[in-house]
């Protein structure tokens, strides 16, 4: 890694990312280096993830705009309610 850089290293400002596409199915973040550091919500709602260790959360209430700090490996379909995501590393 350039400038000794470790992935995630939060030190750091977000180096790339994603939309979120749960139109159709579970969207896995394929793509994503690693996991994600953060998600951001465009339109408020709730959201569901599966973290990284495996762990299922459903974050509620987010409101318009939020940024979700989680390191997360999927982005359920049902169960999440906010649009417009995108997924940060």
């Amino acid at each position: 890694m350039s400038g000794g850089s470790v992935p995630n290293d939060r030190t750091q400002p977000i180096r790339g990312g994603r939309v979120i596409d749960i139109a159709a199915a579970n969207d896995t973040l394929t793509g994503v280096a690693l996991s994600t550091r953060a998600i951001y919500v465009g339109v408020s709602g709730d959201l569901k993830v599966d973290t990284v260790d495996g762990s299922t959360l459903t974050f509620v209430g987010l409101l318009d705009g939020s940024i979700v700090p989680v390191h997360a490996r999927m982005v359920y379909k049902a169960g999440t309610t906010c649009d417009a995501m995108l997924a940060l590393w």
